[in-house]
């Protein structure tokens, strides 16, 4: 399944950590379910204030428990909780976020043209 492919199956969970907006970094996690149960996730690291998505990545076709522990270490090293929030949140956080650091210069992280 191309990441193309995957866009069409259904979106699940998306997640931040809760002080995204305060600290300027956002670790984002966009998931979405298989008819198998499986899940495909996204993950980005986006700095909203100067170079937009500075890391990304993605894990296709993960059984739902391998994915819940994947879920949990992103965010261990943070110091606030994450929380849920809407699929559109997650893309204008993203996507705002590339669309200001372009016009400081800074184009997304190599591997953005996967995981999107």
């Amino acid at each position: 399944m191309s990441n193309g492919a995957a866009r069409s199956l259904q979106i699940s969970d998306c997640y931040v950590n809760e002080d995204w907006a305060e600290n300027g970094l956002a670790s984002i996690v966009v998931s979405r379910v298989h008819v198998t149960g499986n899940v495909t996730i996204g993950v980005y690291l986006v700095d909203i204030y100067c170079l937009g998505l500075k890391n990304t990545t993605f894990r296709f076709n993960m059984p739902y428990d391998e994915y819940e522990e994947f879920v949990d270490m992103i965010y261990e090293p943070h110091e606030s909780d994450r929380i849920e929030i809407d699929y559109d949140l997650a893309h204008s956080i993203i996507f705002g976020a590339i669309n200001y650091a372009a016009k400081l210069g800074f184009a997304p992280e190599k591997d953005w043209a996967f995981s999107q």
